[in-house]
């Protein structure tokens, strides 16, 4: 995909812009709104884990190890590191997660929408059928008052000749 996450977040605030949410809503926009929230909840949880790694990359690797001290060994400071990782990688496991209930459920949606377009379009053809055979009906009606209206002279004429 080309589309970055930054990207996706605008479109999900574009996509639920003006939508009320009430207690038990659903939907691919509601979902998109969640997503967002944590998207951006995980970020805020991981910027002081990124300002720190940034710090310690400046520091070089020496000062590094030896800035962590702060009375954290440095397996301690790693232990730290690799559940801040798995931590993040968990979040990008929800995030897949999600994303793929997404699609399914756009799929499902897809799927409904199909089906209803084509529940729509057999009615759309009844109602030509009827249409069709009301305008046969109206011809054959305006045929038999022609008709009746040609007969009613004829019995005129010949009242009025008597």
């Amino acid at each position: 995909m080309s589309m970055t996450i930054d990207e996706a977040l605008k479109f999900a605030d574009e996509w639920s812009r003006g939508v009320t949410i009430y207690p038990g809503a659903q939907g691919w926009r509601v979902v998109c709104m969640l997503l967002a929230d944590e998207v951006r909840r995980l970020r805020e949880e991981r910027n002081p884990l990124a300002e720190r790694v940034t710090e310690l990359e400046q520091q070089g690797p020496r000062r590094g190890v030896q800035g962590i001290g702060r009375g954290m060994t440095y397996d301690e400071w790693l232990a730290q590191q690799e559940n801040a990782c798995d931590a993040v990688m968990y979040g990008r496991k929800v995030w897949e997660g999600a994303w793929s209930e997404i699609e399914q459920q756009l799929a499902a949606k897809d799927d409904e929408i199909r089906d209803l377009v084509t529940s729509d379009n057999k009615v759309i053809v009844d109602l030509s059928k009827y249409v069709e055979t009301l305008e046969q009906k109206i011809v054959m009606l305006r045929e038999t008052l022609q008709q009746k209206k040609a007969v009613d002279m004829l019995f005129a004429t010949e009242a009025g000749t008597e």
